[in-house]
């Protein structure tokens, strides 16, 4: 409905691109995409060590950006800026990134004409998180869960995106789920019938997504084989993505960097730390065998693909 009204729309007012010409000649956006769970906070920790790349806190809103900026785009750049700026920032959420927005709607009103475009105040917003923060400026990217259900409507925003799905096993994710869910009732996949769902929809997803972004913009690691051989796999990641790999990378858990959401919730608290490759399998000691056969039966032959039996 929102295409078809924006359709009519465009025939009587000028409207402002989803992704511009400038943006093409910029770095690409750098997104981390999974299940939740599954690595995704660690990988961004990782990165961000490495000292060239911002990737902040949990956004949660980029779908629904995309969405509305069907209808948005028309509205001329000042209320453009503002609607897409408080859409962010009204977010419950937005409090992990502690930035000081108090300049973001001037300095977003102040992209040149030529630039103007909805990734143009993404990246802006994005980078201005990391000025803040004393993140590396050159490249900037996502790190939230929830994008992997709504990759065609981001792919309008940025197809020129470097996408990173990480994968965990499915039994692994779902007991790591209802344990976070214990202490955090805003996680939603408190039994081990949602979370195995959620694992299923969310590898599903980036599968489908695949024909539409092109398997040259994606690459897949698995959280066992970043654990088991972390030098390989993020200098496949690095090698991917673009940025320059640095031995500080592999020290995350030693940098005092701003994480955010890293340091308010409990079930983040690991990033925090140094990689142990005995974590990998430490879930088999803790799942019931009524449980394990719930999440085998719900995520069966997709877990397989990627070397869970």
């Amino acid at each position: 409905m929102l295409h078809a009204l924006s359709d009519n729309i465009s025939k009587y007012m000028p409207a402002y691109p989803f992704y511009s010409a400038h943006d093409a000649a910029c770095v690409p956006p750098i997104m981390i995409i999974g299940c939740g769970r599954s690595g995704n906070t660690l990988l961004r920790a990782m990165l961000v060590a490495g000292g060239d790349v911002t990737i902040p806190p949990e956004s949660y809103v980029l779908s629904s950006i995309a969405r509305r900026y069907n209808l948005w785009r028309f509205l001329g750049w000042g209320n453009i800026v503002r609607c897409v700026i408080q859409k962010l920032t009204m977010h419950p959420e937005f409090q992990t990134w502690a930035m000081d927005i108090t300049k973001l709607n001037a300095k977003a009103r102040a992209i040149p004409k030529a630039e103007r475009s909805l990734l143009s105040i993404m990246r802006l917003i994005y980078l201005e998180y990391g000025q803040q923060h004393g993140f590396g400026q050159t490249y900037w990217g996502d790190k939230t869960p929830l994008n992997t259900l709504y990759l065609p409507e981001i792919h309008r925003m940025m197809p020129n995106a470097k996408y990173v799905h990480i994968i965990r096993d499915p039994r692994a994710v779902a007991l790591s789920y209802v344990k976070a869910a214990e202490n955090n009732q805003n996680i939603k996949e408190d039994s081990f019938e949602k979370a195995a769902q959620r694992w299923y929809h969310s590898v599903a997803a980036v599968r489908q997504f695949k024909k539409l972004a092109g398997p040259q913009n994606i690459i897949e690691i698995r959280f066992e084989d970043l654990l088991a051989e972390p030098e390989a796999v993020i200098k496949q990641v690095c090698a991917h993505v673009g940025l320059n790999y640095n031995a500080s990378m592999l020290a995350h858990h030693q940098t005092s960097q701003h994480l955010g959401d890293v340091d308010q919730y409990d079930h983040h608290t690991n990033s925090r730390k140094a990689l142990d490759p005995s974590k990998a399998d430490a879930w088999q000691g803790s799942i019931a065998p009524r449980d394990r056969m719930v999440v085998e039966e719900i995520t069966g032959a997709l877990a397989k693909l990627y070397g869970y039996v």
